[in-house]
């Protein structure tokens, strides 16, 4: 097997973050690196673990999901 696919989940409300990191436990090539469930901890998150991809809610209290990689990718 190949180096899996590091991933960041995030998402507000815990149990659509459960519910993703179960269907993507599925998948052996895929390994979820960590969760974030604020804008600000995302971008914290995303610095941190560089991941290759995020599954990102888009519509959260605060700053919302695009808001956040702009903040990631400065």
């Amino acid at each position: 097997m190949d180096t899996p696919i590091r991933c960041l989940l995030v998402d507000d409300e815990l149990p659509a973050l459960d519910e993703l990191s179960y269907l993507l436990s599925s998948f052996e090539d895929v390994q979820v690196a960590g969760t974030a469930m604020s804008a600000s901890q995302a971008t914290e998150e995303i610095l941190r673990l560089k991941p290759e991809v995020v599954f990102q809610d888009i519509q959260m209290p605060g700053a919302g999901g695009f808001h956040v990689l702009e903040l990631a990718l400065r």
